[in-house]
């Protein structure tokens, strides 16, 4: 008798959900980016706080846009919406922020590059990070 399942195909399976996930993820991400970006530029050209400051302050606007959309839509965690999930979320939050503005400061304070290109590629790493921790620790099933 045939499996209904083999493994292969659960293993295929199991590779399109990592997609879907991650591109959802993507979105949110794009998303949050914005939302950091705008929070960047109104604290530092409007409210005039220092740059390293504005993008922590920023960082974490757009990190609660982004634990409220991947737990509702990305991971589909709803069910476990918890102090404990958002703590979790946090962590990997505050780390990403740290990677974050420390890559601010080394890519426009130290190397000299364009403000907003320094941002791009500090954030680029900051999410390669938060999908990780993410998808293996906040979201795991």
């Amino acid at each position: 008798m045939k499996k209904l399942l083999s493994s292969e195909k659960i293993n295929k399976i199991r590779q399109r959900k990592v997609v879907r996930q991650f591109v959802k993820f993507a979105i949110v991400g794009a998303t949050a980016f914005v939302i950091d970006m705008l929070g960047y530029v109104l604290f530092t050209r409007y409210f005039l706080i220092h740059h390293i400051v504005a993008k922590v302050m920023s960082f974490f606007v757009a990190s609660y846009y982004s634990y409220e959309m991947n737990s509702r839509w990305s991971f589909r965690r709803k069910e476990l919406r918890s102090t404990k999930l958002l703590i979790k979320s946090y962590i990997v939050q505050c780390v990403g922020a740290t990677i974050n503005a420390s890559g601010l400061y080394l890519f426009f304070d130290i190397i000299g590059y364009h403000e907003f290109l320094a941002l791009i590629i500090a954030t680029f790493f900051s999410t390669i990070w938060n999908f990780i921790m993410n998808k293996f620790w906040v979201y795991r099933a």
